[in-house]
């Protein structure tokens, strides 16, 4: 029985790579550190405009 050479078996199922890892420490002391700096940001601006 002949085999066909152009015909190859079922593939094997292709592994996802993962989508988005996790954040990272870094990047979550930089969004600590942008999160204060806006909220230090935002008190001087709402502190100098009930400051008389």
């Amino acid at each position: 029985m002949p085999t066909n050479p152009g015909f190859r078996g079922p593939k094997p199922p292709e592994s996802k790579p993962n989508g988005r890892p996790g954040i990272g420490i870094f990047q979550m002391i930089g969004l600590g550190l942008f999160l204060l700096f806006v909220l230090f940001l935002v008190i001087v601006i709402v502190g100098s405009l009930f400051d008389t």
